[in-house]
């Protein structure tokens, strides 16, 4: 019980010490109702220096709305 309750915890700080932000998207292939683009964001975390990084991330248009399909950084 400590141990889920000390991760909890954790996890809050983290989500309040961090800050996500959207550099760019480039580099958009559409085919039908999927897609993938070029994703360029900056984490940063508490006094950490800011990480920039990109990555290729896949997209499905459902609904007529276009998701990232995906999964959360652990990081």
């Amino acid at each position: 019980m400590r141990e889920q309750a000390y991760k909890e915890a954790f996890m809050e700080v983290v989500r309040q010490s961090s800050k996500l932000t959207l550099g760019k998207v480039e580099n958009i292939k559409i085919t039908g109702d999927t897609a993938t683009a070029d994703v360029t964001t900056t984490q940063q975390t508490g006094t950490e220096p800011p990480k920039t990084d990109t990555t290729t991330n896949e997209f499905v248009k459902e609904d007529g709305q276009w998701k990232d399909c995906e999964p959360p950084s652990s990081s």
